[in-house]
C-alpha cells in the first residue's frame, strides 16, 4: 500500500518532483554503446571462443557472487563489454527512460593503480553524479538504503550505491532530495568491526565529513553479526 507521509517539500510517493531535479544534475551519455548481456543463452551462441571465454568467465563471477539470482538486480540484465573485458554497470534513472546516464565498470582482472587495486573504474570522462539503483526505487516506500558497493545493492528493497564514500557534490544532491521529501536514509557500510577498509573509510565520512547524522540518517550496526563482511 503507498505510504503518504509529507514533509516540507512533497510527499512520499510523489515520484516525478525528484525524478525531475534528478534529471536537472546530469546529461545522457551522448555516446551510449550496446552491450552483451552475460546468460547462458549469449554464451551458448556466441560462435568466437575467446569472446566465449571472457562471457563464462563473466558468468562464473557473478555466479560465485549470488548475482545472477539477486532479488535486485539490473533490470535489464547483466551487461559485458568485450572491449574493456569487464563487467558494465549501467546507471538509469528510471525505467521508463532507459537513457544510461553513467557507467562503471568491474575488470574480469582489476587494475592496479599507484599501487592500489581498483575493483571497478569510472568511465573516462562522465561527470559522476548520481548514485547507482534510482531505476530500481519503489517511491511509495518510506525507507532509503544505501551502500557503497554496487553489487551489495542487489540484495536490497530500495537501495542505492554510491561506489565511492568521498560522494561527489552531485550525488549528496540527489540523496537530500529524498530526505527532503521525508524518506528515511538508511547508510550500511562494509562491517567496519572487522577492520574493513572501505567501511572505516565511511563510517569516518559519516562521523566527520558530513552532517548526515544530524539530519537524521541512520547506520546499520554489525555487531550482531561479528563475522560477516558485508551485506553481499
Amino acid at each position: 500500500s503507498n505510504v503518504t507521509t509529507t514533509s516540507s517539500n512533497g510527499k512520499i510517493g510523489d515520484k516525478a518532483p525528484i525524478l525531475n531535479k534528478i534529471m536537472a544534475l546530469a546529461q545522457p551519455l551522448a555516446e551510449q554503446k550496446r552491450y552483451k548481456t552475460i546468460s547462458r543463452d549469449e554464451i551458448t551462441k556466441e560462435k568466437k571462443p575467446e569472446r566465449k571465454k571472457l562471457l563464462q568467465q563473466a558468468y562464473d563471477y557473478l555466479d560465485n557472487r549470488r548475482l545472477l539470482t539477486a532479488k535486485y538486480k539490473p533490470q535489464d540484465g547483466w551487461k559485458f563489454d568485450f572491449k574493456r573485458q569487464s563487467i558494465e554497470l549501467l546507471y538509469r534513472v528510471d525505467t521508463r527512460k532507459p537513457a544510461v546516464y553513467n557507467t562503471r565498470h568491474r575488470p574480469l582482472t582489476p587494475q592496479v593503480m599507484d599501487g592500489k587495486v581498483l575493483k571497478e573504474v569510472a568511465t573516462a570522462g562522465e561527470k559522476y553524479t548520481l548514485p547507482y539503483g534510482l531505476e530500481k526505487l519503489d517511491y511509495s516506500y518510506k525507507t532509503i538504503f544505501v551502500t557503497e558497493g554496487i553489487f551489495d545493492s542487489c540484495f536490497l528493497k530500495n537501495c542505492l550505491a554510491y561506489s565511492n564514500w568521498t560522494c561527489p557534490t552531485g550525488m549528496n544532491k540527489v540523496v537530500q532530495m529524498f530526505r527532503d521529501h521525508g524518506y528515511q536514509i538508511i547508510h550500511i557500510l562494509d562491517n567496519f568491526t572487522l577492520g574493513d577498509k572501505g567501511g572505516i573509510k565511511g563510517i569516518k565520512t559519516l562521523a566527520t565529513s558530513r552532517d548526515w547524522l544530524q539530519q537524521g540518517d541512520k547506520v546499520f550496526n554489525w555487531q550482531p553479526y561479528p563475522h560477516i563482511k558485508d551485506i553481499g
